[in-house]
């Protein structure tokens, strides 16, 4: 994904900031933003549900948002990518890995499997 800029109002919560941003719905789709983690070098880790409205298939999967806090306070720039993109951020605090769906689709998708298993790496380190 490209960058896009937007405004934040002052104090707003990164999870309702990016809500207003990616959540949607039309007669085939639905996203919703569960919950983002506050910046961590420049990098902010979320969950997302998305459900399929025909089948009512749901699950939640994460996303990784990198950001661009140069310009004025209120304005903010962000890129985002899903696990699906195999991002090479892995830092994802574990009160929003734990919002995660397990299911198949990591099975099926390489990068998302690489990318869950190095945030869980990540999460056995000592620090």
């Amino acid at each position: 994904m490209e960058w896009q800029y937007a405004h934040r109002q002052p104090g707003q919560a990164w999870r309702d900031f990016f809500a207003t941003q990616f959540d949607q719905a039309d007669d085939e789709r639905a996203f919703e933003v569960l919950a983002v983690s506050d910046p961590d070098e420049g990098t902010c880790y979320g969950a997302y549900r998305f459900r399929n409205v025909r089948t009512g298939e749901e699950r939640v999967n994460g996303m990784v948002i990198e950001l661009d806090l140069s310009r004025d306070g209120d304005e903010v720039g962000f890129k985002t990518m899903t696990e699906f993109d195999g991002p090479p951020q892995h830092r994802c605090p574990p009160e929003v890995y734990a919002l995660l769906t397990r299911i198949r689709h990591c099975e099926e998708s390489p990068q998302a499997k690489a990318w869950r298993s190095r945030v869980e790496g990540w999460h056995r380190t000592p620090r």
